[in-house]
Order: structure tokens, then C-alpha cells, then sequence
């Protein structure tokens, strides 16, 4: 099938589209043509391909060969998965904070040819026990935490991996460098005595976020999850909430919108009548505040009284003063997310169900953090496996005692 008419590399195809990018073999040093084609493609769609196909392109111009030195790599590898749109703002802040202050101070100036597992465990062992040596240097001796690290080397381990995939290294020397050893911290809840306790002294004392701290006690929301929720996804008749967008604070650019972490975190809730009630009230509220003073009534179900929205350290500053106004157990605002869990899983609801509540991709995600939160899940195990073993033992009692009568 022949193409015709190309425009800024953009050709039709048949009843389709196409595009071709010419770009020089930074290992060869010759020009090379990536031309690619489908009948189904829009020219949106030829278009897309053909930015990405641009992006990958000048990727490995940037990135050069083994020789290059690991900042320059490091920094290029970056800027192109950015550039095609793989990162989330929040992912590509913590991963410029692993290059700049953790792995480009100690390895920046090495070739990549020449990075060795031993040299990978080195600089591991000296996050341990001296941080970052970048702009956000910590105080002497203030090692990063196991998980932090392993973090890091995750970071790093993507980025040579891509390397390999590229054709600039051979092999990946993260694949044999051992890694700090980290325990998943045990989790912080509080029975279901304690959320009540705290939730009745919040509603009894006028406290405003009240409805807030129950949302997200009732639906194990996350606090950008929260934060995120707009009136217009808030169904007072079906009773649901759907989640589709969070307020999260970075680094570098403050409080910006964004979507879910997954997927599967793109979900909607059924919430409980009590809930309900209490968001229709705090609906109520808002807009009779809104005219009584004259201004817009706000979108986000997480607005102060001003209409303003809730800023995300606000949000927790004010859960840590409440809970120590109400004598509770001190927990993180995170923690009502696992509370929520917990009493779930506790309560003998299925894995998956929990799972889809909470936004998780994949059970095993649910099953890998709240694992041990499963008392009833337990008990009902061990009742059935005892109800089988005291089957079989008083069976084959009796067929001993059958055979020794004859």
C-alpha cells in the first residue's frame, strides 16, 4: 500500500495514517529513520505516535553511550519519560529528589560503563548513615530511613534497566546489588471503641471537619482523595461518591490537581445514610454561607466556610489537633484509611471488595499491607480447618475400632 501527501511527517496511509522521524544513531553516528503506519490510526492519533517516536529519539541522543557520565543520563533519562507523559507530578518530584540529591552528588561523575554493584551497595550504605549530600542536605549523621533508600535504588534500577533496554549497557549492575533490609512498619489503627469515641467528641464539640474525618473513617478515602472530592461527583440520592481526581502538595509546584495514583484507584463509592446525611447538611451549609455573604459556593466538599479550599497540611495539622483535644490515641490521618480496612477485613468482608473500596490495583496489594488486620478471616480458618482434622481423626477411630471387633 502506497502513502501519499506527508505533512510535518505526518502521511496518510490507506484510510489511515502514518508519520516518519529521521534522527542520528548517537552509537553509530549515521542517520536513522523510524517510519511506522496503521490503517485504524487518526491523524491524532499518527500524531501522538510520532511525538512519542520524536521524544524516544532524542532520548537516545541525549543519552549517548556507555561512556556518558551518570548525571547526564540520569538527568536525560528523566526529562524523556516527563516528556512522554509517564510520569505523575508527584512521582516525577520524588524521582528528581533521588537524582539530584541522592544519586547524582555520588555518582554523577562515573561513566556508565563503569558502575559496579560493589560501587551501587557503597552509596546505599552512605544514604544510610549520611542523607543527601545534594541542596536538601540533612544535618550530619541523618541517615535516610531503609525504606527511603530501597526507594532510591528503585529509581536508579528503572533507569538502568531502560539503559539496557536502549542498548547503551550491557547489563544492569543494580540486579546484583544487595539492597538495605527493610520491615514493613506494623500499621496504627484504632478499634472501632476509639474511632467512635473520637468521632462522637468531634461531632459534639462543633467541630467543623467533622464530616470530613467521618468520610474518610466511612470509605478509607485517601487525604488527596478527600481533599479532591468535588460536590458535582457527591450523588445525595444514589448515595455515592465518585473518586476521579486528588489535590496533592509537591515539592515544586505546591497543591496541584491530578488523578488517582492507579487505574483502579478511578472508582465509586456507596456510602452509608449516615454519611450521606451528613454531607448533605454540610452541602446546605456551604451554599447558605455562600449567599448569606455573597460568594460563590465552593466546589470542593473540602472548603473552609470562605469557600476557600482545604490546604492538604492544613487538612492534617488540623486531624493531629483534634485528636489531641479529644484525649484519643495519636494516629497519622492516613491511619483512618487503614482503620477503615481493618474493621472491614475484620469484619469478614472479602479481600477483593476491600480491595475495589480502597482503590487498590490488585488484591494481593490489599492482602500484602493489611494481611495480618484479619482476626475473623483467621479464627473462621482455623474453625473449619478443626471441624475437618476432628472429621477425619473421629473416622478413622472408628474404622479402627470396627476392624479390631472383627
Amino acid at each position: 500500500m502506497t502513502s501519499r501527501a506527508t505533512k510535518n511527517g505526518l502521511f496518510r496511509y490507506g484510510d489511515g495514517w502514518g508519520f516518519r522521524v529521521t534522527f542520528r544513531d548517537p552509537l553509530t553516528r549515521q542517520r536513522r529513520e523510524i517510519k511506522r503506519q496503521s490503517q485504524k490510526w487518526t491523524q491524532k492519533q499518527a500524531r501522538q505516535a510520532m511525538l512519542e517516536a520524536q521524544v524516544e529519539a532524542e532520548a537516545a541522543q541525549a543519552f549517548g553511550s556507555s561512556k556518558q557520565k551518570v548525571a547526564d543520563y540520569l538527568r536525560s533519562w528523566v526529562e524523556a519519560r516527563e516528556r512522554l507523559g509517564q510520569l505523575k507530578p508527584t512521582t516525577e518530584d520524588t524521582i528528581r529528589r533521588h537524582v539530584e540529591a541522592y544519586l547524582v552528588p555520588r555518582l554523577g561523575e562515573i561513566r556508565l560503563a563503569d558502575l559496579k554493584p560493589a560501587m551501587l551497595e557503597r552509596v546505599y550504605g552512605d544514604l544510610l548513615s549520611e542523607g543527601s549530600l545534594g541542596k536538601a542536605r540533612r544535618p550530619a549523621g541523618e541517615g535516610l530511613s531503609p525504606k527511603t533508600v530501597r526507594n532510591v535504588a528503585g529509581t536508579l534500577h528503572k533507569a538502568l534497566s531502560d539503559a539496557v533496554k536502549k542498548g547503551i549497557i550491557a547489563s544492569n549492575p543494580a540486579d546484583q546489588a544487595d539492597k538495605p533490609r527493610w520491615d514493613r512498619p506494623e500499621i496504627k489503627i484504632w478499634d472501632s471503641e476509639t474511632a467512635l469515641a473520637f468521632l462522637a467528641w468531634s461531632y459534639g464539640n462543633g467541630d467543623e471537619m467533622f464530616p470530613l474525618w467521618l468520610l474518610a473513617f466511612s470509605t478509607g478515602l485517601r487525604r488527596g482523595e478527600v481533599l479532591g472530592l468535588r460536590w458535582e461527583k457527591v450523588d445525595l440520592v444514589s448515595s455515592t461518591v465518585t473518586i476521579d481526581e486528588t489535590r496533592v502538595l509537591t515539592r515544586g509546584r505546591g497543591v496541584i490537581v491530578s488523578s488517582p495514583k492507579t487505574k483502579a484507584g478511578i472508582r465509586s463509592l456507596v456510602i452509608d445514610p449516615y454519611t450521606r446525611d451528613t454531607l448533605a447538611l454540610l452541602k446546605d451549609k456551604q451554599e447558605d454561607t455562600a449567599r448569606r455573604f455573597g460568594f460563590r459556593a465552593p466546589d470542593l466538599v473540602a472548603s473552609d466556610l470562605d469557600g476557600k479550599a482545604i490546604h492538604p497540611t492544613t487538612h492534617t495539622r488540623r486531624f493531629q489537633r483534634a485528636i489531641e483535644r479529644a484525649g484519643a490515641e495519636v494516629i497519622r490521618l492516613h491511619d483512618l484509611r487503614h482503620t477503615h480496612a481493618s474493621m472491614l477485613l475484620d469484619a469478614g468482608e472479602s479481600l477483593v471488595v476491600v480491595s475495589g473500596r480502597l482503590g487498590h490495583s490488585r488484591p494481593s496489594t490489599t492482602s500484602d499491607v493489611y494481611g495480618h488486620a484479619m482476626p475473623s478471616a483467621h479464627r473462621d480458618l482455623a474453625t473449619r480447618w478443626g471441624d475437618r482434622l476432628e472429621h477425619g481423626l473421629v473416622k478413622r477411630l472408628e474404622q479402627g475400632e470396627s476392624t479390631r471387633s472383627k
